[in-house]
């Protein structure tokens, strides 16, 4: 505009002259406008640094106080770096952020070759360099005898370089963990030498040393705190199966056998070799040998073999085909614990499945009812005891008669389990019985069911003796009314849940109850009520010697023993106690001391010593028991001398008291049982009986009964009752043979 005028007015010169002052104005203010602009960014990062070092030294001198304004940080956490900036610089219009979906985590399964056979695969280890463990496990001496063949197979191989080691799963190894856990660290010119694991297996229907294999295994597959492969350090394994496949066929055949081999395949374990089937029923040992054969092969042969390299490939039993159900799908934490659960449980229902401890059709059923028990239910069981024959013909009672006046004739022996956890060598059922730890794992019947099924089996067998020659009409009427029960015969009656509530019932009917355990369950002593008589069976003074004799299954089982010794001191002391000594020569008739030791520690009403009883040897069982081990009773008589005179000399008050040669067997008792100079250690039932239903609290001497002449320890009669008539089996034999043979001679003559 201003140019226009002077224009108008000058006539141009002017105007040429103040455009070009405009233009250079107009172009150094736009040079400003970028130097200005690349000083504001160095000024702001400036100030950002001298903010952040003013704010530190702020905090470091002076303390926050309430009415000190905290400075507010704006954090970006996508950013890897932090820089605070301070309540001033945040631009007070912020823009609204878009919404954000919740980020998917998903696990991915590790990429598998399309090949998933096994591949032709050549060990780089020699099979005859390493180190061969065979374990096993048996009961009837089956697996034993196969195990022993498979070690005499291998030691006969020519370039195996270290000897086989065998061991026994119920009595070599202490510890699973060394084996199935850690597996053996052997070293040999500064080269780690290798293992390889067989195992020879039988099957049984009951509760056996393998189930606790098989739980050990299952727990560490289980178990986040352990390596997941541990068995992987192994050069392999291969497992022989041992079953009946009459009494059990289709899945049920070898079927513990088959679960070992699966779960040492899912601990990292390489299979050698198919796992073996074998019937001992029909194929038998023939085809246990070939099995060992073939497997020698393997050893000996150097050519590649067919190598599983998919360590855990049992989880697509579960029948998923690998694909995720919902890719999408964001799992909340609250449901991983039923996934867990879920995931643990594929597969493996038939293995938790609850079972019968002796299912009718089963072979141990069967052993048992020959042996002639009345299997109760599905756990317990009642057979009637020599003893009660011999009262019933008039011959004598057992030596409960003698120390504490139960009349045999009307006692009735049963148990509420038939599972025990121990396998004494001077065991009568040869283990044929079945077995468990500490806890109970089967079909639970209630104590009514067992009630009524021991007696109406008790009964029963007493109707079976009206035939026999000799039987005593009074005495027979009489033992149709059970008045005493010993809960002994076979297994662990602690072990039962309900075995107060059973022995409520025997009170209840006025049935004495004398209870005997093996100091292996102190938890279960511990919660035990009011019971006539309460036995602890102490079969050995050491560690040791206890391994050796009861070959205990829990591997504390010293711990347990001296667990249950103190509760009888302490929570049981109420009870009338006795110690059970059962002595086995050359396995614990020795080391007085230590036996002094335990009595002391419990301080029992009662000892009794009694010698072991041979019932036949068997060692394919790892049973060494013979004649040459049953102690004579001048021997039980020395060890109880021996015994009294050590309690004695330590200030204890415990002498001898009676006494049942014919049983082998001698009664120790404490000294207050001595009254007015007279022994009395038999019982008044009648009195027991009125103090539990009074509530009040009573103990051992509160209903005791004088002991009679001819039980006292020293008596002509030593423990035999005179109203009874002896007899001598062998002078009855001898006596019907020379009567025999004069009818003959008499026939002759004629």
């Amino acid at each position: 505009m201003v140019c226009c005028v002077l224009y108008k007015f000058s006539g141009g010169r002017w105007s040429i002259l103040l455009g070009a002052i405009a233009l250079f104005v107009i172009y150094g203010e736009s040079n400003k406008k970028d130097v200005k602009t690349t000083n504001e960014v160095s000024n702001d990062q400036t100030s950002k640094t001298t903010l952040d070092q003013s704010f530190k030294k702020q905090v470091k001198s002076k303390p926050i106080t309430k009415s000190t304004e905290s400075p507010i940080y704006a954090i970006d956490f996508t950013s890897t770096s932090f820089t605070p900036t301070t309540t001033s610089q945040i631009p007070r219009a912020i823009k609204s952020r878009a919404k954000r979906s919740p980020k998917l985590f998903k696990a991915s399964k590790p990429i598998q070759s399309l090949n998933a056979d096994p591949t032709l695969t050549k060990s780089t280890i020699n099979l005859l360099d390493s180190q061969v463990y065979i374990f096993y496990t048996t009961l009837t001496g089956s697996s034993y005898r196969v195990a022993k063949t498979l070690l005499e197979k291998l030691e006969s191989l020519p370039n195996l370089k270290r000897t086989p080691k065998m061991m026994s799963l119920d009595d070599d190894v202490d510890d699973l963990e060394e084996f199935f856990l850690k597996t053996p660290k052997l070293e040999e010119n500064s080269q780690e030498v290798k293992s390889i694991y067989l195992l020879v297996l039988p099957s049984y229907e009951t509760d056996s040393p393998i189930d606790y294999f098989l739980e050990h295994l299952r727990e560490t597959y289980q178990d986040f705190r352990v390596d997941k492969y541990p068995l992987s350090s192994l050069v392999g394994f291969a497992v022989l199966g041992l079953g009946d496949s009459e009494s059990w066929d289709g899945e049920k055949f070898c079927y513990q056998a088959k679960l070992v081999d699966r779960w040492m395949g899912k601990l990292g374990g390489r299979r050698l070799f198919p796992v073996g089937e074998v019937c001992m029923k029909y194929e038998g040992e023939p085809r246990a040998n070939e099995w060992i054969q073939n497997f020698a092969g393997l050893m000996a042969d150097d050519e590649p073999f067919y190598l599983d390299e998919n360590i855990d490939d049992s989880d697509k039993e579960d029948g998923s085909d690998g694909k995720e159900d919902d890719a999408d799908t964001l799992v909340d934490v609250e449901d991983m614990g039923d996934i867990i659960r879920k995931t643990d449980n594929i597969g493996f229902s038939s293995e938790l499945e609850t079972k019968k401890m002796v299912a009718k059709d089963s072979p141990t059923f069967k052993t048992l009812t020959k042996q002639g028990y009345t299997i109760v239910g599905s756990h317990s069981g009642v057979k009637i005891c020599r003893w009660t024959k011999s009262a019933l013909r008039g011959r004598g009672s057992c030596y409960k008669f003698a120390f504490y006046g139960i009349k045999s004739h009307l006692c009735m022996e049963t148990t509420p389990s038939l599972a025990c956890s121990n396998k004494c060598v001077f065991c009568w059922r040869h283990g044929t019985n079945p077995v468990a730890k500490s806890k109970w794992r089967w079909e639970l019947d209630p104590p009514e069911k067992v009630m009524e099924g021991a007696l109406q089996g008790h009964y029963q067998k007493i109707k079976q003796m009206r035939g026999v020659p000799g039987i005593q009409m009074d005495r027979f009427q009489e033992a149709f009314q059970v008045r005493h029960c010993a809960l002994s015969l076979v297994g662990e009656p602690i072990f039962y849940p309900h075995i107060n509530e059973f022995v409520g019932m025997l009170h209840e009917k006025h049935i004495s109850s004398f209870l005997v355990c093996n100091a292996q369950h102190p938890d279960n002593l511990a919660k035990l009520s009011k019971v006539t008589q309460l036995y602890v069976s102490i079969d050995a003074p050491t560690k040791t010697d206890l391994k050796k004799v009861d070959r205990p299954l829990n591997s504390d089982f010293w711990e347990r023993l001296i667990s249950c010794l103190d509760i009888l001191r302490t929570t049981q002391s109420h009870q009338r106690t006795v110690f059970r000594l059962t002595l086995v020569k050359g396995f614990n008739m020795t080391d007085i001391e230590s036996y002094a030791d335990m009595v002391i520690r419990a301080q029992p009403s009662q000892i009794e010593v009694k010698g072991a009883t041979f019932c036949g040897s068997s060692s394919g069982n790892g049973n060494p028991l013979t004649m040459q081990n049953i102690p004579f009773y001048d021997e039980c008589k020395q060890f109880v001398i021996s015994l009294t005179d050590e309690l004695k000399s330590r200030g204890h008050c415990y002498d001898i008291a009676a006494e049942h040669a014919h049983s082998c067997c001698i009664l120790i008792a404490h000294t207050k049982f001595k009254i007015d100079g007279k022994w009395h250690t038999h019982i008044d039932y009648p009195k027991f009986f009125e103090l539990l239903e009074s509530g009040e609290d009573f103990e051992d001497l509160d209903y005791v009964k004088e002991t009679p002449v001819w039980a006292v320890w020293g008596s002509d009669e030593a423990g035999f009752n005179p109203d009874d008539t002896k007899f001598d089996r062998k002078a009855e034999k001898m006596k019907n043979r020379l009567e025999r043979e004069k009818l003959s001679e008499e026939a002759q003559s004629a």
